[in-house]
């Protein structure tokens, strides 16, 4: 995304950047599964929710199911990568109804990058935001559509806007696409903030 920062569409999901408290994020991720059943192609930096069930079988470990998240629901985080699919090793993003395991940062205290869809203002700044899932990602890229949706600021919603990220190319308010910095608020793994 580093190209066309800050006035040009080019979502890529979330992507995570530090620890809540600043400390560097390590890189920590838990192996999650999509399953066939699933009809929806997904992609990197996707927000996603448990559906609460597992895959597994006696010889292996199971693990934990996941799907696209929605609008409004509680986010257990983001997808970082896919596991290589045999039929196509050079895949970045998974085709809709296959069964793909998929790596996952879970969103607890981790702070993440995203697009905007439209300029902030200053004041939504400590405001929750849903996400926008509704935008294609990209088959060439395997990038995420999703973006924070600043439309939504308020109290009660899946993302606290933090701050404009600092990517090094003079962020400003008058952005009309911005890189933003958000916390996962509505989360499967802790609780909520109140908002402003």
């Amino acid at each position: 995304y580093m190209a066309t920062i800050g006035n040009t569409d080019a979502r890529f999901g979330f992507r995570p950047i530090r620890m809540l408290d600043s400390s560097p994020w390590n890189g920590a991720c838990i192996r999650c599964h999509m399953p066939a059943s699933y009809g929806t192609a997904t992609f990197i930096g996707d927000a996603v929710v448990p559906t609460g069930t597992a895959t597994g079988s006696s010889n292996q470990l199971a693990v934990m199911e996941v799907n696209e998240a929605g609008t409004n629901d509680a986010l257990l985080g983001a997808v970082l990568a896919y596991e290589p699919d045999a039929s196509d090793p050079t895949l970045q993003y998974r085709k809709a109804s296959t069964a793909r395991y998929c790596l996952v940062s879970p969103g607890l205290n981790v702070m993440y990058i995203a697009q905007a869809e439209g300029i902030i203002a200053v004041a939504d700044i400590a405001n929750n935001v849903d996400i926008i899932v509704t935008h294609d990602g990209s088959t060439t890229t395997g990038l995420s559509g999703h973006e924070a949706d600043q439309t939504t600021a308020g109290a009660a919603a899946q993302l606290q806007l933090m701050a404009l990220h600092d990517h090094g190319d003079q962020p400003s308010f008058s952005d009309t696409f911005p890189i933003v910095e958000v916390r996962v608020n509505e989360q499967e793994l802790g609780s909520d903030s109140a908002g402003t």
